[in-house]
């Protein structure tokens, strides 16, 4: 189509699409003005122009006569203006039109009888819902403003007298007060309910305090691991295997060694603890630490202390997280459905 043809006659169409004509002379002037089009043969109540820019709506019943227009692109002109991407409110000023001459329709203009004859609704309507989803038609244009999320998403062009009969009423000036803020897109957002707000803060204390909780886990460890990398080490010897020779490979091995003071002491340890060792009479290293001279470790362990002491506690710590955080979501959900929820947004 060329630039001129998507400026809208109101009460009669758009370049060479004019309402009421029959199918058979708009196909014609398509096919004159070289305009792409299609539309399924067994339905002669649809054609679809420009890529779905343009949907055309016609009469079930011979001769197929025009009556809606859904225009999507943005070259779209009503009274030399554009239409879409505006907030519809900027729209319906600039065209100067009154509140009662504005009807809003929550269902789309594409889903609406094009021939006007619709039904209240069922359901009142939320201004949220009107606003986001709905479509404001000017009674006197014959023109219907489809909006998504506030603003003109497509424009339908009927005959006035096909502009639905019922609606959920004018554009009102809360309505008004909503499209008029400067980040619309937050006039959308549900408010948070206090149920799920306290939710937030019990779900952000949890995973602090498990932060924290392994903070210290892994700092103990570090301040654990650098005693052991400094503990005292002393020779032992084995003096007793178990099962004893002619077994290859004893289960725990007895290791007997003397700490600084002098004093004897006995500890039994497993092969891993001592790499290679297995028979009685080797000698091993023997790691402790000064103030607990009775509870050493081996030479394959001692590299390991923070890890073989502090993983655990943090691995307890992650899993009563995940725990405590599940059951608290369980209990949100649980109470949820028990408890009516609170309103979204003002009606």
């Amino acid at each position: 189509m060329e630039d001129d043809d998507w400026q809208i006659v109101l009460g009669r169409g758009m370049g060479p699409l004019e309402l009421d004509l029959d199918r058979e002379s708009i196909v014609e002037r398509l096919d004159a003005a070289e305009i792409e089009f299609d539309g399924p043969k067994e339905d002669p109540s649809y054609l679809e122009l420009e890529d779905g820019d343009l949907e055309l709506t016609f009469e079930e019943e011979e001769p197929h006569r025009l009556l809606q227009i859904i225009a999507s692109d943005d070259r779209t002109l009503v009274n030399g203006q554009p239409v879409i991407d505006r907030r519809v409110q900027e729209v319906i000023d600039e065209w100067g039109i009154a509140a009662d001459d504005t009807l809003w329709r929550l269902e789309p203009a594409y889903n609406d009888d094009p021939r006007g004859s619709v039904e209240p609704p069922p359901t009142p309507v939320t201004n949220r819902e009107l606003i986001i989803n709905g479509t404001l038609w000017v009674k006197s244009y014959g023109v219907g403003l489809k909006v998504y999320r506030g603003e003109v998403e497509q424009i339908a062009i009927r005959m006035p007298i096909h502009v639905p009969a019922y609606g959920s009423g004018p554009l009102t000036d809360a309505q008004r007060e909503i499209l008029c803020q400067a980040e619309l897109p937050n006039a959308f957002d549900a408010p948070t309910s206090a149920k799920k707000t306290l939710v937030g803060w019990l779900q952000t204390l949890l995973t602090v305090v498990c932060v924290i909780a392994i903070g210290i886990i892994a700092w103990q460890g570090v301040q654990f691991q650098q005693r052991w990398n400094n503990a005292t080490m002393v020779e032992g010897t084995v003096v007793a295997v178990d099962p004893p020779p002619p077994a290859t490979w004893p289960d725990t091995l007895t290791v007997e060694y003397a700490d600084g003071d002098g004093k004897t002491h006995q500890v039994v340890w497993k092969p891993a603890d001592v790499y290679t060792t297995r028979e009685i009479g080797e000698k091993v290293q023997v790691h402790y630490l000064p103030e607990e001279p009775d509870k050493p470790m081996g030479p394959a362990r001692v590299r390991d202390a923070a890890f073989l002491v502090y993983v655990p506690y943090g691995i307890a710590a992650a899993a009563i997280y995940l725990a405590l955080t599940v059951l608290l979501n369980v209990g949100f959900m649980i109470a949820s459905r028990l408890v009516p929820a609170d309103a979204a947004v003002a009606e």
